[in-house]
């Protein structure tokens, strides 16, 4: 099976503005939440810095 192709929907489109508000929304979502739960001495909240 080939990989996923990334594209992304062309300028044009009648909905791209709202497409690029859900992708800057995901990308937003992160820096919303706050956490003070640790897991084995990291903060929660740095999980997904550790993933990338």
């Amino acid at each position: 099976m080939p990989p996923p192709d990334p594209s992304q929907p062309a300028d044009a489109w009648e909905h791209y503005a709202t497409y690029r508000r859900v992708i800057d929304a995901i990308y937003a979502a992160p820096a919303h939440f706050a956490s003070r739960t640790a897991i084995e001495g990291i903060a929660a909240t740095d999980l997904q810095t550790l993933n990338t």
